[in-house]
């Protein structure tokens, strides 16, 4: 977006545009073929993620705060200084101003960009161009010292460069401390070895999903970070429902709406997208637990932990401490559900499973993308529409091995619906069976031809196009340059 933003410039303040424009078109067309291997998977693939909205400032004091936080006052006053002086010497440096204004305009703008229904606008945080703003103007104050004669070309900069780092070092908030807090490691935390040690445990137990409770206020004071238990996987080697990206994957609102039923935290992440967050529920959590196929819970309030002691489908692995490990009876990461499947079409399928989620038909699993092989199919239903069709699930899986990029099973429940509780991508294949389902919330779904089921992470044609044409940016550069004149 910038760089074009910077080419646009030119477009318009110098001459010969036609000239320009042959140049950097070559330019970009070649920049688009470099970018294919990752851009163009995107693009195809943008719809199985999830949009992040940053909510615009609220009033005027907000938007200047973001715009022009007090640390960069003296950084706008510098740059406008510099602004004047290149008006006088050389329109042409105007570039960095140009993209200044013309990211506040973006920034302002981005808000409507994340209404219009366009697939990845969604994505599009205006916060994500206040950073250009900053280096922009950074860029601006610096050009002028190149009309300096000699024997002020080190002097002057320095000097200013001094008087940045006092002013910004006199008027900053909270970063130093924030700094000292998150970079001290755990091991200066008052919890940190407490954390490491049921961490330690957690990478002696059998392979299992474990689910952490929300506790931000602890975990703040305690371990250094709201954040802290994003960890475990590090520390312990066991996956968790989060991801180290809340977009990247479709199940984030279904997990972090969750936290708000089975902790005492509730961050509603995705509050925007699904109307709200439940309530406390420790019930209902459970519920989401086992669908997500959560085998060990990490447990940390003292109001959590009295709840887990009075109910029977928990079993206390570690503790009793300040953080504990819970085993989920009866929870499965792969499992033939107790109902059929059931075939939908619907408008919005997204909205849809919001409401499926929150409903009391979890045991019924919504298949998204269904073909031939289902009978019927519910056009636009309700939740109240939606069959409950018994299906015996007295089933033996087992060989059960999870890797990052693949999957293997045997099952003796051939041409049964099988739920791959991993969520769903258009990249993962199958052996053993026709294909894979999309299935709510958003798991795989196989139907076996046979005992052993693989499943792997492969090339979707986006990815293969996209590699193609990388190359032959490739081979253009190296073989046609001089031909393109670059």
């Amino acid at each position: 977006i910038f760089s074009f933003i910077s080419t646009f410039f030119y477009f318009l303040f110098k001459k010969d545009f036609k000239k320009n424009f042959k140049y950097s078109f070559k330019l970009y067309v070649l920049t688009f073929l470099f970018s294919s291997f990752w851009l163009i998977p995107m693009l195809f693939k943008v719809s199985y993620t999830v949009p992040h909205i940053w909510f615009p400032p609220n009033s005027v004091a907000e938007i200047r705060d973001m715009l022009m936080p007090k640390p960069l006052i003296l950084f706008y006053i510098l740059s406008l200084i510099a602004t004047l002086i290149i008006l006088k010497k050389d329109k042409e440096k105007m570039v960095f101003v140009f993209v200044a204004f013309f990211s506040m305009f973006l920034f302002l703008i981005s808000p409507w960009f994340n209404s219009i229904g366009v697939p990845g606008f969604d994505h599009l945080q205006l916060i994500k161009f206040l950073p250009m703003i900053y280096i922009s103007l950074i860029i601006n104050i610096s050009i002028p010292f190149s009309y300096l004669k000699n024997n002020f070309r080190l002097i002057l900069p320095t000097i200013v460069l001094i008087l940045c780092i006092l002013w910004v070092e006199n008027h900053v908030t909270y970063i130093d401390y924030w700094i000292s807090w998150n970079y001290n490691g755990y091991e200066d935390k008052p919890l940190g070895y407490e954390y490491y040690n049921v961490n330690n445990f957690l990478s002696k137990l059998p392979y299992g999903r474990v689910a952490y409770e929300y506790d931000p206020i602890k975990y703040e004071k305690t371990l250094g970070s709201s954040r802290a238990t994003e960890t475990i996987p590090i520390f312990s080697g066991k996956p968790i429902t989060e991801g180290c990206h809340f977009q990247s994957s479709f199940n984030g609102p279904y997990i972090y709406n969750s936290h708000c039923e089975y902790s005492i935290g509730c961050s509603c992440l995705f509050g925007y997208l699904t109307k709200g967050c439940p309530f406390f529920d420790f019930d209902k959590g459970t519920e989401h637990l086992k669908l997500f196929g959560v085998r060990y819970f990490f447990a940390s309030s003292e109001k959590v932990k009295l709840i887990l002691r009075e109910r029977n489908d928990y079993k206390l692995l570690y503790g009793p401490g300040e953080f504990e490990i819970w085993e989920l009876n009866d929870s499965k990461i792969i499992e033939v559900p107790a109902y059929e499947p059931i075939n939908v079409k619907i408008d919005n399928w997204r909205e849809f499973s919001y409401k499926w989620f929150e409903s009391e038909k979890t045991n019924i699993f919504l298949v998204w993308n269904g073909d031939e092989r289902f009978n019927r199919v519910f056009i636009n239903p309700n939740i109240e529409d939606i069959p409950s069709i018994y299906l015996d699930n007295k089933c033996d899986i087992k060989n059960i091995v999870i890797e990052n990029e693949k999957i293997s099973f045997d099952t003796d429940c051939i041409n049964k619906p099988h739920i791959i509780k991993i969520t769903y991508f258009p990249n993962w294949k199958v052996k053993g069976a026709d294909k894979i389902y999309m299935v709510s919330p958003a798991f795989m779904l196989v139907y076996p031809k046979q005992n052993h089921i693989e499943l792997y992470y492969g090339y979707t044609f986006s990815d293969i196009l996209g590699i193609f044409l990388t190359f032959t940016g490739i081979i253009i550069v190296i073989f046609f340059r001089k031909r393109l004149n670059l």
